[in-house]
């Protein structure tokens, strides 16, 4: 699974926006609902956290 997602990322690296998109939701382990409901309040950058405290 990791393979194909490697593969996946490769084929989307000139398209930025997409390529952070499923780089966040593979590593932070997170699911669409859960991603279309963040905004920059989520993100702290002094301590490199994400929270994740809402769904859709």
């Amino acid at each position: 699974m990791k393979d194909e997602f490697l593969a996946f990322i490769k084929a989307i690296w000139d398209r930025r926006a997409s390529h952070t998109i499923f780089m966040t939701m593979y590593y932070q382990d997170i699911h669409e609902g859960e991603l279309l409901t963040l905004t920059p309040a989520n993100i702290d950058f002094e301590k490199k956290t994400l929270t994740v405290n809402k769904s859709y």
